[in-house]
């Protein structure tokens, strides 16, 4: 990695202690901090000084998906065949997720505004994918009950893309 050209402002350079806040620093950046110390007699004569450097690479986080509800979700599906005029709607809402590039408050609409999600549908007591989206902008994959089969597992999954970071898409 190349080191970044962005400069930073230290809020208090006198201290013992370097303190960067949060989401100063971008992702996937290299930087170096250069520390130079003197030692003074009577705060005026140089008895000893140094200098040093430090480089700090910062790490890429990976989006958050979260869909509501949980990790794992069991409902019933009821039978259409038996009942036709039961064909309920079923959602599920992954806007909690976010991406940590954009936003420090993981609650903010702002950190979802850059997403874009893929929602599939696969039948696990087939092996079969019953239904894929297209990669949208809006956080709820929605269907009617009726593609579902009675008695049968299915698995909805979520893939989350956030900003791409130095290139690569995240």
């Amino acid at each position: 990695s190349e080191i970044t050209n962005e400069s930073i402002v230290i809020s208090n350079p006198k201290s013992f202690t370097l303190s960067v806040p949060g989401n100063v620093l971008t992702m996937g950046s290299v930087y170096v901090f250069n520390f130079h110390a003197q030692l003074l007699q009577d705060g005026v004569a140089i008895i000893s000084e140094t200098n040093r450097s430090f480089v700090v690479q910062v790490p890429i986080e990976p989006v958050v998906a979260i869909i509501r509800g949980g990790e794992n979700v069991t409902l019933e599906v009821p039978s259409y065949s038996s009942n036709p005029t039961y064909d309920t709607s079923l959602s599920f809402d992954a806007s909690h997720s976010y991406d940590p590039a954009t936003t420090n408050n993981t609650n903010s609409s702002n950190s979802s505004s850059y997403l874009r999600y893929l929602w599939t549908l696969m039948d696990l007591t087939a092996m079969q994918l019953v239904s894929t989206g297209e990669i949208a902008t809006l956080p709820v994959f929605s269907f009617k009950s009726s593609i579902l089969m009675p008695e049968r597992v299915y698995k909805v999954e979520v893939t989350i893309v956030g900003i791409a970071i130095n290139g690569m898409a995240r």
